[in-house]
């Protein structure tokens, strides 16, 4: 009996609840409907900028897969010209190859970094010394050390004693040099000992 009473409430309303209801259905609707619009006018401001970002992220993909294909290219090139012949970029002579090629890479980094650090020190104890630094010593280290032309003519008695006489010279500035530097790391010593001591 309850249901039946039920289902008469529900179906059979007045004519201004069933208004009232259809109305609140309406304006729930319009409600989203605004909504909805709000968030289409927001996107469109902003869509000029969101059409350039699209555009720069495909454009950077384009130059990243491009340059991909350019490196692959290059390495099957070197594999070729390396083996003397093509070489499938999984196999395991295109790894050997690739292996040996960082093995040569780091090595020439490593002798670049002992260059930069000799010429370094060098210009360390020059201005420690109080020497100006010369535009020989600003160069490198491996460009000082030029092959000896066989053809060469040989030198004279006198350039041999200026030889000896530079040569001596070069001995007593680098004693010198080697006594100040151990005077400054003989200074940091006894300064860090001070302050250890102070803690």
């Amino acid at each position: 009996m309850n249901e039946i009473i039920d289902d008469e409430r529900v179906y059979n309303m007045e004519l201004n609840e069933k208004i009232k209801i259809v109305k609140e259905r309406r304006e729930a609707k319009q409600k989203e409907v605004d909504q909805i619009q709000a968030k289409v006018e927001k996107n469109l401001k902003n869509m000029p900028k969101m059409i350039d970002d699209f555009r720069k992220r495909t454009i950077e993909r384009e130059r990243a897969k491009k340059a991909e294909v350019k490196v692959k290219s290059d390495l099957a090139d070197q594999a070729r010209d390396f083996y003397g012949f093509s070489v499938d970029p999984d196999d395991e002579r295109m790894q050997f190859m690739l292996l040996q090629l960082e093995e040569a890479q780091k090595a020439e980094e490593k002798k670049a970094r002992k260059a930069a650090k000799k010429l370094e020190a060098h210009q360390q104890l020059q201005k420690l010394m109080g020497i100006a630094p010369t535009a020989e010593d600003t160069t490198e280290i491996d460009d000082t050390t030029a092959p000896i032309d066989p053809l060469a003519p040989i030198p004279e008695a006198k350039d041999k004693e200026t030889d000896m006489k530079l040569f001596a010279k070069l001995v007593t500035e680098r004693s010198k040099l080697a006594k100040a530097a151990s005077k400054i790391a003989d200074e940091q010593v006894v300064s860090q000992t001070k302050g250890q001591k102070k803690k």
